[in-house]
């Protein structure tokens, strides 16, 4: 924190961190195995829309660069605007390494073009034996950690089954240690 930004109680935004995002691959069979999580091949990336001409030319940029790696993957893109006005890239693949390759790539060109603060998660999709409800595994961009994220219907919380993969997953990714930080998805177009 800089004196000025300390006098005047200003906090300085972290700059979007996406290299964690590829432990996923590595830790794929670890999260079958430790929480019976498997991959429902399905992915999104979820980023607040900015109402500039820039804003939407890069966004028909970043389509055009991702239609060559959708091409070369076999994964589906959809694109959406949720009811809280938030786009989300959303993939689907039934290859774990290319959800995770696709949506590492939608980033570094989102950070690249000069909107990594826009990013708000990348999310993931799991499912498994004797899972019933979604499994989400979602990664916060401005904090760099991941966190569970199980809905219940009612806009409920499956607060246990969170806590038990939170306590598992600091072996194998980073995971964002403050709850209060675990903000839900609700209605996560995935």
């Amino acid at each position: 924190m800089r004196f000025f930004d300390w006098l005047f109680g200003r906090t300085r935004l972290t700059r979007p961190k996406s290299e964690p995002l590829f432990q996923l691959i590595t830790v794929q069979v670890d999260l079958e195995t430790v929480l019976g999580w498997v991959s429902a091949g399905a992915a999104a990336l979820c980023l607040k829309p900015v109402q500039t001409v820039e804003f939407m030319e890069m966004k028909e940029e970043l389509q055009s660069l991702l239609q060559l790696v959708l091409e070369e993957s076999g994964t589906d893109l959809r694109i959406e605007h949720d009811d809280y006005g938030y786009l989300w890239l959303i993939f689907k693949d039934e290859d774990f390494e290319d959800l995770v390759g696709v949506t590492h790539i939608a980033t570094q060109e989102l950070q690249e073009k000069g909107y990594g603060e826009q990013m708000l998660a990348a999310v993931f999709r799991f499912s498994g034996p004797g899972i019933s409800a979604p499994h989400y595994l979602i990664y916060s961009y401005k904090r760099g950690g991941f966190y569970p994220f199980i809905p219940l219907p009612g806009k409920k919380r499956d607060h246990p089954r969170e806590l038990r993969a939170a306590s598992l997953l600091p072996k194998y990714l980073p995971v964002e240690a403050d709850q209060s930080r675990w903000y839900p998805l609700w209605d996560c177009p995935l």
